[in-house]
């Protein structure tokens, strides 16, 4: 496993694959909407007041040029698959990572799905 520094991940823009095929960019401060970033690495505030948001283990990619470098546990929090950014520390990402190469040779992935 990798530890990636925090504030080099802490920056990424985070991407949703919905059920239905769709890439979806969870707003932020860089997409210009007036959004704050809602990336956490190490805590995860919900507010106490609002309606608990549905909550999904997933997997979280990191991928560079096209190439899957990086895997990490990770949670959806969403509200009917939407409203994602609930304000800071709103979605959590995980800054341990295993590389991708190191789970098993290319040539083994024929035998894997990865279905949604």
């Amino acid at each position: 496993a990798d530890r990636l520094p925090a504030s080099f991940i802490s920056t990424w823009p985070t991407w949703v694959l919905d059920q239905d095929g769709n890439l979806i960019r969870i707003p932020d401060d860089q997409s210009g909407e007036g959004f704050v970033s809602p990336a956490s690495i190490d805590e995860l505030w919900q507010p106490i007041d609002l309606k608990r948001p549905q909550m999904k283990p997933a997997l979280g990619l990191h991928i560079r040029s096209g190439i899957i470098r990086h895997v990490m546990p990770a949670l959806d929090l969403s509200y009917d698959g939407m409203y994602r950014n609930r304000g800071m520390c709103s979605v959590p990402r995980a800054f341990t990572w295993m590389e991708f190469a190191a789970l098993g040779g290319l040539d083994e992935w024929d035998g894997f799905l990865l279905q949604i």
